[in-house]
């Protein structure tokens, strides 16, 4: 799946509708991911991805539903060092199993990770806090803060810590995605949005921005 979201990241050309197939081959379930994309004046190409899936039985969909979250406690969209956050990520998971990722009204994100008698923590500022996303994936922008900028009081600041694992596979995304808000549910669950369209005010035809949402949930550790 990763393989097909990446051929999205077009360089600019545009894409046409993309089409979603589930299909059997030798007894084995496929998903085909197909879209056709433009290569220039009047031509195109077609771009065809199939990979293995598993069919999910009907006890097992209540697990996979999106889950009951409270609203979170802060967004934020991340700053544009994806691909240097990306990277901490991967570095982090020599040294522990899960990372607490804390965020702050100054536009500020930390990952901390504790392992084998160490503390490793590194912090993004220059991200900027968004007040809501609402039910079609817009960000609205609070009005300026009133925070003095000196202040340090991180025990206040909505933290939550989840598997670094889990982590690491989802920023995989980052090479593909122009944008990423968190919202992070204090010591409950962290939701990324992540954006496939840079300007938040591009929609499609239907009105809707491209967005993938992952939720992925805090572990007392």
């Amino acid at each position: 799946m990763y393989r097909a979201i990446r051929s999205f990241d077009t360089g600019g050309r545009g894409i046409g509708s993309i089409s979603l197939k589930l299909r059997r081959q030798n007894k084995t379930p496929l998903l085909r991911v197909s879209f056709e994309q433009s290569m220039g004046i009047g031509d195109s190409t077609y771009v065809q991805h199939e990979f293995p899936v598993r069919l999910v039985r009907v006890d097992e969909r209540k697990a996979i539903e999106e889950p009951q979250c409270p609203p979170p406690d802060l967004y934020l969209e991340l700053p544009n060092a994806l691909s240097e956050i990306n990277r901490v990520i991967d570095k982090f998971k020599a040294l522990g199993t899960h990372v607490r990722i804390r965020v702050n009204k100054l536009g500020h994100i930390s990952f901390e990770v504790h392992g084998d008698g160490l503390r490793v923590e590194s912090t993004f500022k220059y991200g900027k806090v968004v007040l809501a996303v609402d039910d079609e994936n817009n960000t609205t922008q609070p009005p300026e803060l009133e925070q003095d900028p000196y202040s340090n009081e991180p025990a206040n600041d909505p933290s939550v810590t989840v598997m670094l694992k889990d982590l690491s596979n989802v920023l995989r995304i980052t090479t593909v995605v122009k944008r990423i808000v968190v919202g992070v549910c204090n010591e409950y669950a962290l939701i990324l949005y992540c954006y496939l369209d840079r300007d938040p005010d591009k929609h499609d035809d239907s009105g809707d921005e491209e967005v993938l949402t992952y939720y992925m949930s805090h572990f007392d550790v």
